[in-house]
């Protein structure tokens, strides 16, 4: 290979590799800019406790967090709920 077409090889390489890295970073930009699905609705039917519902809903976390999160969303001062109570549910991944 010539030097000319050497020369050419590694301003291609090169720009293909900005150009990627370019890409990488905005796609990491939106992603981390997409807003968290909103939350659920749940009614609640006698013999329900929010331990019960928080490892239903979202098996693979820890359900005190989830617990913690549903309290926030409804502003419960306490675990306490009742039957026909409606309580906003965090979506899975929060």
């Amino acid at each position: 290979m010539n030097r000319g077409h050497q020369s050419l090889s590694l301003k291609l390489l090169f720009l293909l590799t900005v150009t990627a890295a370019v890409f990488l970073l905005y796609s990491t930009r939106v992603a981390a800019q997409t807003p968290p699905p909103p939350p659920t609705f749940h009614h609640v039917v006698s013999g329900e406790t929010l331990w019960g519902i928080a490892t239903d809903r979202q098996p693979g976390r820890d359900p005190r967090a989830v617990i913690s999160e549903i309290r926030q969303l409804n502003g419960l001062d306490s675990v306490d709920i009742r039957p026909g109570q409606v309580l906003l549910l965090p979506t899975s991944g929060g």
